[in-house]
């Protein structure tokens, strides 16, 4: 029969280690994206031939913030490597080419005015929009911090349809980019 003293020990080692299991490393996977196609420009001599595209129009379709470890209870946390990833989807109305086909016009995004977050990827980047249920978008990206409090974001985009050849069309009306943190 045990003594009470080694019965405390015992359910003291116990209790450490089942406070420390939280503190054990997690495996988390890796963060990963399917990046956007760049278009590639033929030239200078190329643009020499041929119609610019017409207009094209655009809205934000969702804006998803970065956020902190989520608590399951019992002081245990939920997170991944993706925690700190934004993003930013805009749903295009595409440009009409008079002699390009779809897959030859890209789509350039460029702030018009007040300040994106920082590190905000694929500007000025002509990049062909991907399907998502029979609409075309674009996606931006950046690092946005694993936090639950956020920045605001107020600024305004434009986007403008280029094709192959170097031919750019007109840009888009300005588009409001808002979130309000938290």
């Amino acid at each position: 029969m045990a003594s009470r003293s080694s019965t405390r020990r015992l359910a003291f080692v116990l209790l450490v280690g089942a406070a420390m299991v939280p503190l054990l490393p997690a495996e988390s996977p890796a963060c990963s994206f399917i990046g956007p196609e760049v278009l590639a420009i033929r030239g200078p001599e190329a643009a020499s031939e041929g119609e610019p595209p017409g207009e094209v129009s655009g809205r934000v379709v969702s804006i998803s913030r970065g956020r902190g470890a989520q608590s399951l209870g019992c002081g245990e946390t939920l997170q991944s490597s993706c925690d700190d990833s934004g993003s930013i989807r805009l749903e295009l109305v595409p440009a009409v080419d008079p002699d390009s086909s779809e897959r030859e016009v890209g789509y350039v995004v460029e702030v018009e005015s007040g300040e994106p977050p920082e590190g905000l990827g694929l500007l000025g980047v002509p990049q062909l929009p991907t399907e998502k249920d029979g609409a075309s978008e674009l996606r931006l990206g950046w690092l946005d911090g694993a936090t639950d409090e956020q920045e605001p974001l107020m600024f305004h985009v434009t986007i403008r349809a280029i094709d192959v050849d170097g031919h750019e069309g007109p840009r888009s009306e300005a588009i409001a980019v808002v979130d309000a943190g938290g």
